[in-house]
């Protein structure tokens, strides 16, 4: 999966949602109160949900490490 920010328009990263998801790094936000069934659920046009960046995630950006929400387009 190919994720760009509404904050960095033309800047994509590369993100393998189905290892991130199976490591705990990215799932449904609560907000939504779903569970996740699987991780095909995250990548729905729609999903709202939490994804957990690391230091070495977010290495040579200016963003900071921590959870983030974002919604899936």
């Amino acid at each position: 999966m190919v994720v760009e920010f509404d904050t960095e328009v033309g800047v994509t990263y590369k993100y393998c949602i189905e290892k991130e998801a199976t490591a705990g790094k990215v799932k449904l936000a609560l907000s939504t109160e779903k569970k996740l069934g699987s991780y095909e659920e995250i990548c729905q046009i729609g999903a709202v949900v939490e994804v957990k960046w690391t230091k070495d995630d977010l290495a040579n950006t200016e963003w900071p490490a921590g959870m983030c929400v974002c919604f899936v387009s």
